[in-house]
Parts: structure tokens; C-alpha cells; sequence
């Protein structure tokens, strides 16, 4: 019963998150019915059959075929290279059920080992990847596990409180290796997977997308320069506290030349993030390479003038933070 009400409130938040409002009503009474076959005679003889006869005892009672159908989804895939849920609401509960068993096993520190992983959930990681990624879902993986932690803990009278946030931060390094895994596996180059994941990892399909938009532009003929005049802000830039650019400090024309070409570049990168052309920001923010040569060619960034100091490190952490809305350049061989 509890397990049915956590997939109930996940379900619907899912529907919502990934922009399917439409199909919430039939997703939360899938999540209903979601596991009323397991009472059945036939379940206890053949459990094979689960959410097979389900479906089949959804529609002898009437239920929305969209209903019935997602209470066989639900369990899907059955295997890493299984099929997929056809439905969305299929999909929505398939994913509700698998974050769902995840969050619950991280809980009660039923974590996987390197030689052991008795409840799947490898497979049960990747299937909500592959899903998410088939349907083209607007989901983050960080909203529904803290989702799935909240309804788990909600229920348990205070005997997780205080290991949310540690859960969430296992759960998410489970969750991006198994991604990490996958892309490579699809013939993504591990240095781009690697330096758009440090990056942050989001929105699943956004996140694919970067590391798409990210191998496409590595493989230009001009990306090895490119990618050490980005590594130079990066590295430089590492471990140095953020401070606000004030212009009045420029004493080079070169400063103020980087300046004005990274303000042209965050707009315009901006603009096509904003509308999810990343090889597009990646071709604006090409733009910031000579001024940034010329800039490390004619100026002292550790200069002497702590004030200068403060205001070239700052105004190359805000390049470097450019960089970051799409990879972590410094993970780039080159």
C-alpha cells in the first residue's frame, strides 16, 4: 500500500515534469492498480505474469486502455536492451516504479556492489534513461530522486531524517555512471561525455544533446587551439574566489577588448542555449579565442596590483562560467 501511494504522487509529478500534464489523471490511477495483480491466484502461481494479467483485469473491470496498458508497462524494460513502455503513461509509471525501488534501496543501504546488485538496479537506472531519452522527457534526475526520497521518508515516522541530501548524492552518482556508461557505449569520445557530466547533469535529453553538440564541434580542424585557449581560463582560473569585473580597473586595451567580445559572446550564446542550439553556442563562444591569446600574450593575470589580480581573475571565472552552461573544457584531451 505504501509503495502504491509513493508511485501515485511520483507518477504525478513526473506527468508534469516531463509535459504530460494530459496524461496525469490516467498515470496516477495506472499507479492505483499498478500492483493489485500480485494479490491474485494466478500472480502467486505464474509471477511471470505480473502486470501481464493486470492489464488483462483492467479491462474486464472497465479501466481506460491507457490505464490498462501502462499496469503492463510498468515493468519495462525487462532487460538492458529490453523494449521500451509504448505509452507515455506507461512510461511515466515505468519510471515512477523504477525511481521509486531505487530511492527505497539506497534507503535502507541496499546499495549495489562492483560483484553484487541482487535487486537490479543497474537495470532499473538505465532502463529510466533509456525511457526518458526514447520519449524525449524534460526530466531531471535530481528532482525525481529527492522526489521519490521525500515520499519514502514522509512515510517512515523520522527514521531516514537527516540522510536525505547523503542518499540523493549516492543515488545521483549511481544514476550519471550508469549515463556515463551509456554514451560511451554509444561512440561518444569518454573526454566529452567526462567534460560535459562535470559540467552538470540535468535535463537527461539536454545533457545528451551538449554531449552531441560537444563531439561535433571537437571534431573541427581548428578545435585543438581552440580547446587550449579555453583550457588556460580554466586552469587559471581553478580554486580562485568569484569577484565582480569592474571595468574602471582595465589597464590594457587587451582587457577591455576580452571584456567587450565575452559580453557579445554570453548574449549570444545565451540566446541559442535558451533555444537549445548548443553547437550554436559552442560556434559563438569560438569566438572568444583570439581575444583570449592576445589577452594571456600581453598581460600578467597574478599581477603584482592586487586590485588588477582581482579583476582579471574574475573577469576570467565569468569566461569560465561561460564555458561551464555546456562542458568543462579542461576534461578535453587535445
Amino acid at each position: 500500500y505504501d509503495k502504491t501511494e509513493r508511485l501515485k504522487e511520483l507518477a504525478s509529478a513526473i506527468a508534469e515534469s516531463a509535459g504530460h500534464k494530459e496524461a496525469a489523471a490516467d498515470a496516477v490511477r495506472a499507479a492505483e492498480l499498478s500492483k493489485a495483480d500480485l494479490a491474485t491466484q494466478m500472480v502467486f502461481e505464474f509471477p511471470e505474469l505480473q502486470g501481464i494479467m493486470g492489464k488483462y483485469y483492467a479491462r474486464l473491470a472497465g479501466e481506460r486502455e491507457e490505464v490498462a496498458s501502462a499496469i503492463e508497462e510498468q515493468y519495462m524494460p525487462t532487460s538492458r536492451a529490453g523494449d521500451l513502455p509504448k505509452t507515455a503513461v506507461g512510461s511515466i509509471l515505468s519510471i515512477a516504479d523504477k525511481a521509486d525501488t531505487i530511492s527505497a534501496c539506497f534507503m535502507a543501504g541496499l546499495v549495489p556492489t562492483g560483484a553484487s546488485d541482487p535487486y537490479a538496479l543497474r537495470r532499473q537506472a538505465i532502463g529510466i534513461i533509456n525511457i526518458v531519452l526514447e520519449k524525449g522527457f524534460a526530466l531531471d534526475p535530481e528532482a525525481l530522486f529527492r522526489a521519490g526520497i521525500k515520499a519514502i521518508e514522509s512515510r517512515a515516522g523520522g527514521k531516514f531524517a537527516g540522510r536525505e541530501e547523503e542518499t540523493l548524492g549516492g543515488i545521483m552518482d549511481f544514476v550519471r555512471e550508469r549515463f556515463r556508461n551509456l554514451m560511451i557505449a554509444d561512440g561518444f569520445p569518454q573526454d566529452v561525455v567526462d567534460a560535459v557530466l562535470s559540467a552538470g547533469f540535468g535535463d537527461v535529453v539536454e545533457t545528451k544533446r551538449k554531449i552531441e553538440a560537444l563531439a561535433e564541434f571537437r571534431s573541427a580542424p581548428d578545435f585543438e587551439s581552440l580547446g587550449i585557449a579555453f583550457k588556460r581560463v580554466v586552469n587559471i582560473v581553478k580554486g580562485q574566489p568569484a569577484g565582480e569585473v569592474s571595468e574602471a580597473l582595465f589597464a590594457e586595451p587587451v582587457e577591455k577588448e576580452l571584456f567587450s567580445s565575452f559580453e557579445s559572446a554570453r548574449s549570444g550564446a545565451g540566446e541559442r542555449i535558451a533555444e537549445r542550439d548548443y553547437k550554436g553556442a559552442l560556434a559563438v563562444m569560438k569566438n572568444l579565442k583570439e581575444p583570449v591569446d592576445r589577452f594571456f600574450d600581453n598581460v600578467m593575470v597574478m599581477d603584482k596590483n592586487e586590485d588588477l589580480k582581482r579583476n582579471r581573475l574574475s573577469m576570467l571565472g565569468e569566461i569560465r562560467e561561460l564555458f561551464f552552461t555546456i562542458a568543462d573544457f579542461s576534461k578535453l584531451s587535445t
